[in-house]
């Protein structure tokens, strides 16, 4: 018997599985005394280097901490074990788990006679398998709707992600947000439904709620890009729960009925940041350190928030710097995607305005929003009466804003034919916006970055 599998014993020619219960488990486990024992029902001659059985005993020892988990979380434990096996056993058989309920309203005879002569087949006595075939009296996970967002946010995988960072890495304001956009989905869908058991969700209730967004949209006359983002957080934070206590998830969704908004966050033309935001005089009125933050916007192409959060170490305008530039970098929070760490050189209006500010604006640090709302006041003066604008630094939103001095700088790039890995290596975008990946070698030089962006300098134009 393999020494590297815990938990497996021998035990008259069959393999089996046995762990002591815990010490801090022992007041609250009644249902076992010192051992939890189960049958593989894996012969030990069948299966010499008990390969199979510690597949088997792998499931079982889940199947026993996620009893143990609930137990520590008062929750009730030998309902969602009986649920679990019934599942799982159900699956064994060929046969997809059912409530009673659901059982008893299906309207194919010959389903129902199936499930009987399997039942009868396989021991009619036995309460595991007459709740897989006959249905069970729950479909539960003890995890209702209003206590779906604390849950998730506390799995691994979203404290760890590879993808983003995870909550570690976020700043106290990014998670404020990241929370805040979950508990609005949550809190909508529990207004149509009521706290559910995130497994009681039905068919029913998704259309009620996907039924209820769509007048939203119409009477509010708004896009679909926040009911189709609600509809997929809850999707996934329930999915990421059921993965995590091995639960079997129907998505009553099935898909998103919400198409992904296709329209473009309209880009102020080079000749009206050129023409009219530069103009002499344009901006007078202007408090100083937020005039400079918006040319520095201006001739960078960054995110506000990348700007907003820079800090004296990586701004670099003194005399021994050959090529002036900034550096942004996760410090304290985390950047939008990989490739937003990179080096941006410092041209025009944005090298002067980073000189008279080179400890960045710690005003404004975790708190992009405050100076979007302030420099949009002055760009909404600029602009023509019928045109929208919105205070949001978020790219996914209509409207134009700020967002749209990082495409019109992008249209500078493209004026010049700058490369596509270019765009990426000076703008930070996700490498799945060029389809092409620059991670091969070490990426462009500062100077190389600085000779195309000396070709879109309005001072050197001018």
């Amino acid at each position: 018997m393999p020494q590297t599998t815990p938990y497996l014993i021998d035990q008259n020619g069959w393999w089996h599985y046995r762990r002591r219960v815990p010490l801090h488990m022992a007041e609250l486990d009644k249902a076992h005394k010192r051992f939890v024992k189960a049958a593989t029902k894996i012969k030990v001659e069948n299966d010499p280097n008990a390969i199979a059985a510690a597949k088997a005993v792998a499931i079982i020892n889940n199947e026993t901490e996620a009893y143990w988990r609930d137990l520590v979380a008062g929750r009730n434990a030998d309902a969602r074990r009986r649920y679990r096996l019934g599942v799982k056993r159900a699956q064994q058989l060929g046969f997809a788990y059912a409530t009673h309920q659901e059982v008893a309203n299906d309207p194919r005879i010959d389903v129902l006679l199936n499930r009987v002569e399997k039942l009868i087949k396989v021991g009619i006595d036995d309460p595991i398998n007459q709740d897989a075939l006959l249905g069970g009296t729950m479909r539960a996970s003890a995890v209702l709707l209003s206590q779906l967002v604390d849950q998730y946010m506390k799995l691994p995988k979203v404290m760890f992600s590879n993808k983003s960072g995870g909550l570690l890495g976020k700043s106290e304001k990014q998670i404020a947000v990241f929370r805040k956009h979950r508990e609005k989905a949550v809190e909508l869908l529990i207004a149509q439904i009521g706290d559910k058991d995130i497994l009681a969700i039905t068919v029913a209730d998704a259309n009620k709620f996907t039924d209820w967004y769509t007048d939203h949209v119409q009477v509010n006359q708004i896009g679909t890009d926040g009911p189709r983002k609600h509809i997929d957080v809850i999707r996934k934070m329930i999915r990421s729960i059921c993965e995590r206590d091995r639960l079997t998830y129907q998505d009553a969704w099935a898909q998103n009925p919400f198409p992904r908004h296709d329209g473009q966050r309209n880009a102020f033309s080079i000749a009206f940041v050129k023409d009219t935001i530069l103009a002499p005089g344009a901006l007078d009125g202007m408090k100083p350190t937020d005039r400079d933050l918006l040319y520095v916007l201006i001739d960078t192409g960054a995110r506000l928030s990348e700007i907003c959060n820079l800090r004296k170490p990586f701004i670099h305008v003194g005399p021994k710097d050959n090529i002036p530039h900034i550096r942004i970098r996760p410090v304290g929070r985390q950047l939008k995607s990989r490739n937003a760490l990179r080096d941006v050189p410092l041209i025009g209006v944005a090298l002067e305005a980073m000189r008279r500010n080179p400890d960045g604006w710690p005003q404004y640090r975790d708190n992009a929003s405050a100076a979007s709302k302030e420099i949009n006041r002055w760009i909404k003066t600029l602009l023509p009466a019928d045109v929208k604008v919105t205070d949001s630094d978020d790219e996914n939103k209509e409207g134009t804003c700020l967002y749209g001095l990082r495409h019109a700088f992008k249209d500078r790039l493209r004026a010049i034919r700058a490369e596509d890995e270019m765009k990426v290596a000076l703008m930070g975008h996700d490498v799945g916006m060029t389809g092409k990946t620059p991670d091969y070698g070490r990426g462009f030089s500062i100077e190389a970055k600085f000779e195309v962006m000396s070709q879109i300098d309005f001072s050197r134009a001018a």
